[in-house]
Formats: C-alpha cells, sequence, structure tokens
C-alpha cells in the first residue's frame, strides 16, 4: 500500500484522509491513539511487529516523536529492519517498500 501524499495534519492514503495512522502489513490503516503522548511505545507496536522484514516510523514534520529504546530493542531482537524518520521522508521509504513488494508496517504521526 503506498501513501498517496503528506502534508502537515494530513496523510492520505487510498484516497482517504488519517491524521495519526498505523499501517499494517496486511495494507489496512488504523488510527494511532498513542499511549504516552509524542512517543511510540511497545503497547503502540503490538501486533504490528509481527511477520514483517521492515518498520517504519514517521516522527512527525519536525521531528518530535520519540521512540522508546524498548521498542528499538525489539525490532532489533526479531531481525527487523528499521527506519525513524521525519513523516515526509517515511512516505518516501514506506513507498519504495511498497512498489517493491517489501512485507512492512509503519506508524505515522501527521503534526510536529
Amino acid at each position: 500500500m503506498k501513501v498517496d501524499s503528506f502534508r502537515f495534519g494530513d496523510i492520505i492514503i487510498n484516497g482517504s484522509h488519517h491524521q495519526d495512522c498505523k499501517i499494517l502489513s496486511d495494507g489496512s490503516v488504523h488510527r494511532w491513539d498513542y499511549y504516552e503522548h509524542h512517543t511510540v511505545t511497545m503497547q503502540d507496536v503490538v501486533g504490528m511487529i509481527d511477520g514483517i522484514d521492515f518498520f517504519v516510523i514517521g516522527t512527525g514534520e519536525s521531528s518530535l516523536v520519540r521512540v522508546d529504546q524498548e521498542v528499538v530493542d525489539a525490532l532489533n531482537e526479531k531481525g527487523i529492519k528499521f527506519f525513524i524518520r521525519p513523516t515526509g521522508e517515511a512516505v518516501k521509504t514506506i513507498n519504495e517498500l511498497a512498489e517493491q513488494k517489501k512485507r512492512y508496517a509503519a506508524i505515522l504521526h501527521s503534526t510536529c
């Protein structure tokens, strides 16, 4: 699944508008209701990191979202290649992975 476009506060996927969202390996898109404000925690990624080879984290336009070390450790432990990037760059990475038919999941923050 490719991301159509991203601009501050708006991620468009398959013509639908999203704010903070999760893209699961099956191609479904869900709202990301984070457990801790501006932080990606293990609770946020539960069920997302099984059966994938890549995980993309979009940290917002200004990269204000942080990623708990526990998440990084879990990704490393599972041998999942991951990208932590400002959301605009993360969208480009997602689209490259989708074009190459790679198994990935993503979590994207749409603002700061």
